[in-house]
């Protein structure tokens, strides 16, 4: 119950901090450490829980309501004074307290137990409690008052619910299972909520059942009979007093409230009337809660399983596949033995390759017609000994050139050009053109024309009995994809007249189709949920081998470096951080020295900022930091530019090594590190994080001015007549009028909260209380 109650409490803290989460439909980030438990959280939740005995049964055991303290406390108090003499409750120390105290008898404290026990027993003599006076003198709520301080003792209620609800078995019956529930569990009470109306109710064989039953009880046994009489006592039967036995201790009337308890009693009345209204709730005019806009909180991550679900679902999958492999096995046999032509490679079948689209006759023209350009496209030298006399004039195919022959047309002209077909020379005819004379060209040949290629796959029932059992299907839609496959296939040779071919492809399809039609659609769900999962498998085996392998040409490359500079160190000086350059050197050129990074980098900036200025109107003094901000190279310069261990930038000035004295020996091949050239950051510049905020600041939302509160008002002499009035006015009230009368008085204070000015209530509560009076003198009179 305080578990619950606490995690209740918790709730309404969570409400009343953070009512907007209960407004959205999504899930909103929030600070735990703004959320505090008051004790309102509490009193709410009171209200909301109800125990678990009050579900099942109700319960007659309750305290004594705070406000008829003043009234019942004095009867409540001498009732319970009365059963502690009539049922003496002796607190008996266990085992372990009794440990710690020593015993000065020979017997170990043996015989001073038993006399314990024995007085504990011989104490108690038929313990009856009758709780009677005028009707309305709260009877009731004494009476669960004392059910609640015998709080620990089995209670049976022997109201006129209890024995008549059950209309299987009689009342006698009901009074003799209540009386043995009560003899098995001791200590217990037997209540009676309304004597008077239970005489009344229940037959005479009833009464006389309760009477035996009393007399069945051991005069010594913890067994208490308390019942509760709201008229005369002279009213009940005289049986019926006889089981209360002779013992003024044993009746306890309840009298009418005294001056005093009738003061405490409107006490508390008159202090609620001199609450202002701002001590009332809803009183006064609240302001509406301006409640903050919560970040959308991003989405929970999935739950990521364990080690023994990742193997068990692992395992799963794996006889997942292996009933795949199982079933498709017969499918694809028997495809196999119908359907035998499907079987050969496509490239057989067809003629075709199917990486290039093109069939392999084309391909080998191809291949032959290049070879044979390529050849003629290669730079040919003259084969010129080196020991011959000059080039004899050139011969040619008819007469010479220089004037003898009439028709000059080609050269020819004898050449070397090894590894052409084999030969060791080639005779090329070359055109000469003859000024003067016209020359007749031939037209060009077309164009070859190219085949457009076809788009085959390569697949045959032979390749997908391998991919079953060495890669595996795993799900029968990819084994039908395969067979669609073969069937594009052959729709592409359709045209050529091959139908045939495309008729047994789609009766194969058809086929493999209807075999796997038979599967169970729970197993084909398992099968595509395990495909997915071990597609994702693979791809993470796959990079995991590529990452290893990778890794692997990473060592391999780094030890083959240091072996190389291993080897390069023994021949090589040592290495110069800064200094000559070398490659000048090489050229001739006398080494100049490297130059100052930050006279570099101030050169750089200086045109730049010229730049700027020549291009750029004149802008105010306070855009200059958004100007820099807008260079992505201050930027980025900025951005890298981090503070050091020792607490120095790391873009400092650099010092510049001097030239290396002339008796080092100096590399002309060694490449010279160039320190790189950073900017020292600027703290006068706005931070890089900055760009994005607004330029302007928000302007803050000025509050309502709050109303002057007026001043309340009450008359005290006023009040304090209206209290006397209530306690010399109200003599003859009972319980539950003066209860009434409290209640009339506290809803006329409620429906003048709000009011600053109390003195119409004063008045309205006095007319409440004299009509009220009087109303109970007339009907008194009536009576």
């Amino acid at each position: 119950m305080a578990c619950a109650l606490c995690t209740e409490a918790a709730l309404n803290a969570v409400q009343r901090r953070y009512p907007q989460i209960y407004r959205s439909s999504e899930r909103l980030l929030v600070d735990p450490k703004t959320i505090e438990v008051q004790p309102r959280d509490f009193m709410v939740s009171v209200k909301k829980l109800i125990p678990s005995s009050a579900r099942s049964t109700s319960s007659h055991a309750t305290p004594l309501p705070q406000h008829l303290r003043p009234l019942l406390q004095a009867a409540l108090d001498q009732v319970t004074f009365a059963l502690e003499k009539s049922l003496p409750n002796s607190k008996q120390r266990n085992t372990l307290e009794e440990a710690e105290w020593e015993y000065d008898d020979s017997d170990g404290g043996w015989e001073r137990e038993m006399i314990a026990q024995a007085l504990e027993t011989l104490r108690v003599h038929r313990p009856r409690v009758l709780l009677h006076g005028p009707s309305g003198m709260g009877h009731a709520q004494v009476g669960a008052a004392v059910l609640h301080f015998l709080e620990g003792y089995h209670v049976q209620s022997m109201d006129l619910a209890t024995l008549v609800g059950d209309s299987t078995r009689t009342i006698e019956a009901g009074i003799v299972q209540l009386f043995v529930e009560a003899k098995r569990h001791k200590p217990a009470v037997i209540y009676i909520p309304s004597l008077l109306g239970w005489c009344t109710a229940v037959p005479e064989t009833a009464r006389l059942t309760m009477k035996t039953m009393l007399d069945s009880i051991a005069s010594t046994d913890p067994i208490l009979l308390l019942a509760i009489c709201d008229g005369d006592l002279a009213s009940l039967p005289a049986d019926v007093r006889d089981w209360f036995g002779f013992s003024r201790e044993n009746y306890v009337q309840l009298l009418s409230p005294t001056e005093q308890q009738r003061q405490q009693f409107f006490a508390e009345l008159l202090e609620t009337a001199r609450k202002p209204p701002n001590m009332f709730p809803d009183a006064i005019k609240r302001k509406k809660r301006v409640l903050e806009v919560l970040p959308v909180a991003p989405p929970l991550p999935p739950r990521e399983p364990t080690k023994a679900e990742v193997a068990a679902q692992t395992e799963a999958d794996l006889r997942t596949m292996e009933q795949v492999t199982y079933r498709l096995g017969p499918v694809l046999g028997e495809l196999k033995k119908k359907f035998k032509r499907f079987t050969k490679d496509v490239r057989d079948e067809y003629g075709i390759n199917p990486k290039t689209g093109l069939t392999f006759d084309y391909e080998e023209q191809q291949r032959s017609l290049n070879e044979a350009k390529q050849a003629l496209n290669e730079h040919p030298e003259v084969v010129a000994p080196a020991t011959d006399p000059p080039v004899e004039p050139v011969v040619v195919d008819g007469t010479l050139v220089n004037g003898t022959t009439e028709e000059p047309g080609s050269l020819t002209i004898t050449v070397e050009a090894n590894g052409i077909n084999g030969t060791d020379a080639a005779v090329v005819q070359v055109p000469v053109p003859v000024p003067g004379q016209d020359v007749h060209v031939s037209p060009a040949p077309p164009p070859e024309l190219v085949p457009k290629p076809v788009n085959i796959f390569d697949m045959d029932l032979e390749k997908m009995h391998v991919k079953l059992y060495y890669v595996g299907y795993l799900t029968g839609e990819e084994f039908l994809q395969d067979v669609h496959q073969i069937v594009r296939n052959a729709e592409i040779t359709a045209n050529e007249g091959d139908s045939d071919r495309l008729f047994k492809a789609q009766q194969m399809a058809n086929a493999a189709r209807m075999l796997l039609n038979g599967w169970e659609p729970q197993f084909k769900l398992e099968c595509e949920r395990m495909a997915v999962r071990e597609t994702q498998r693979r791809l993470e085996r796959k990079k995991v081998r590529a990452a290893e392998k990778a890794a692997k040409a990473k060592e391999k490359e780094a030890e083959q470096k240091k072996a190389e500079g291993k080897r390069s160190g023994s021949d090589e000086p040592p290495a110069h951080s800064y200094g000559t350059r070398r490659a000048t050197r090489h050229n001739g050129i006398q080494p100049e020295v490297a130059e100052d990074p930050v006279d570099i980098e101030r050169r750089l900036k200086r045109q730049r900022s010229e730049a700027a200025r020549g291009s750029a109107e004149p802008a105010s003094a306070g855009s200059g930091a958004d100007v820099e901000m807008d260079d992505p190279d201050r930027a980025a310069k900025r951005a890298r530019t981090t503070p050091m261990p020792d607490g120095s930038p790391v873009d400092a000035p650099l010092a510049v090594a001097p030239p290396s004295p002339a008796g080092v020996p100096l590399d002309p091949t060694r490449t010279i590190p160039v320190p790189s050239l950073a900017i020292p950051s600027n703290p006068a510049e706005p931070n890089a994080m900055a760009i994005d905020a607004p330029r302007e600041p928000t302007p803050a939302v000025d509050p309502e001015p709050e109303e002057p509160v007026p001043t309340f008002h009450i008359d005290e002499s006023r009040l304090q007549a209206l209290g006397d009035h209530l306690v010399h006015s109200t003599v003859a009230l009972k319980v539950e009028q003066l209860e009434q009368l409290r209640a009339l008085c506290l809803n006329c204070v409620w429906c003048h909260r709000r009011e600053w000015d109390r003195d119409a209530m004063l008045g309205k509560m006095m007319e409440i209380v004299t009509d009220f009076v009087q109303q109970v003198q007339q009907v008194g009179v009536t009576m």
